[in-house]
């Protein structure tokens, strides 16, 4: 008797226990995610509330609540209700509707059997509706000597702060320096690349610029000129010569080549810093008043002038004919000797032959006497 009492006890303590056990509500959990930022003219904007922890079949309403602060105090507006159907995620109706500024905005959970799961309100969460802005950048060109005086046109469709941003590399990438908008100087040789930054405002959003790449490098000049005194410098009134090849070394290899101008000249963009060598063709008929190979350092002495002086013409047998002009110079020479030899023979051959007629002569008129 005392045993079956005792089950009875026992069992009705199960009973007792399970069925409050079974009545408790499921406590699900309520989440809402939204970007911090949007633009007001993209189109449709949508919060997300997830909704996990509640029963399978689990049904109920979830209603979106907007307010004015960002941190969800006051007066909120509501909406609208999106129907629960599952643990998964809901989309909330746009966002785009309202003022420009901060908001802020919770998710509040409905449920349709508050015996199976239970209301649940998530947190705040704040985001900030503003107006789309545009920023352009233009530069004059993409290439600059240096120090390269960069003065960039930039253009923003709403007032406000505009930065200048510089990469060292020539697609905007890496981390840039920044400085305010203007003319700026860049006197670090190579690509680079700039991109205009407006900061934006409450109610504004920052944008960038399209990237604007530009080289910045040191023009190596010079002159191939016809050096008439010889003393290896550029005068006035000495002319360059035109057609006559120069090469731009860096180490033993070729960086570019060029050839002079009308007026002797020539010139090499160089984008990278170093020892060079500028080397020039001897052009044909002169001889070089000045190294035909020059050192120079980038950046530093960037002028580099080549001297050349006609050459002296060859000693060339002078020729009377075409027969003549096969003998060398030396037996012309001994020709004309022999003649003159004869020619003053037969001249000595004349005055005695005249001396003997006027001897023979005076001879006779002394007989006649």
């Amino acid at each position: 008797m005392r045993i079956l009492r005792a089950a009875m006890v026992g069992l009705i303590a199960a009973v007792l226990i399970a069925v409050p056990a079974a009545a408790a509500p499921l406590v699900p959990s309520l989440t809402l995610k939204i970007e911090p930022r949007y633009y007001s003219d993209q189109g449709n904007f949508s919060a997300i509330a997830v909704l996990a922890g509640a029963t399978s079949n689990v049904t109920g309403v979830l209603y979106f609540r907007r307010y004015a602060t960002a941190a969800c105090t006051g007066g909120f507006e509501m909406l609208g209700g999106i129907g629960v159907s599952g643990n998964r995620e809901y989309n909330s109706p746009n966002l785009q509707s309202g003022a420009l500024g901060d908001f802020g905005m919770t998710v509040f959970f409905d449920s349709s059997n508050t015996t199976v799961n239970t209301d649940q309100t998530s947190a705040c969460v704040k985001y900030l509706r503003q107006q789309r802005t545009t920023v352009e950048i233009h530069l004059p060109r993409n290439r600059f000597d240096t120090p390269a005086k960069l003065e960039p046109q930039i253009t923003a469709s709403h007032e406000g702060v505009v930065e200048l941003e510089r990469f060292a590399a020539a697609d905007c990438t890496g981390t840039p320096r920044v400085v305010p908008a203007g003319p700026v100087t860049d006197d670090a040789l190579g690509n680079h690349s700039l991109r205009a930054a407006y900061r934006g405002t409450e109610t504004l959003a920052e944008a960038f610029s399209t990237c604007r790449a530009y080289t910045v490098g040191t023009y190596v000049r010079g002159r191939v000129f016809e050096d008439i005194d010889s003393n290896g410098t550029l005068d006035d009134g000495e002319k360059g010569l035109a057609g006559v090849t120069v090469t731009l070394r860096k180490g033993p290899s070729t960086v570019d080549t060029a050839q002079t101008d009308a007026e002797g000249r020539y010139e090499f963009f160089v984008t990278s810093a170093g020892d060079y060598t500028i080397v020039q063709n001897q052009p044909q008929g002169f001889d070089s008043t000045t190294p035909d190979e020059l050192a120079l350092q980038v950046p530093g002495n960037v002028l580099a002038d080549f001297g050349e002086a006609s050459a002296e013409p060859s000693v060339r047998p002078i020729t009377t004919s075409a027969a003549a002009s096969q003998q060398p110079l030396a037996a012309e020479g001994g020709r004309t000797g022999l003649e003159l030899v004869r020619y003053g023979a037969i001249a000595l051959i004349a005055i005695a032959v005249i001396v003997l007629l006027v001897l023979l002569y005076a001879a006779r008129a002394r007989r006649d006497y």
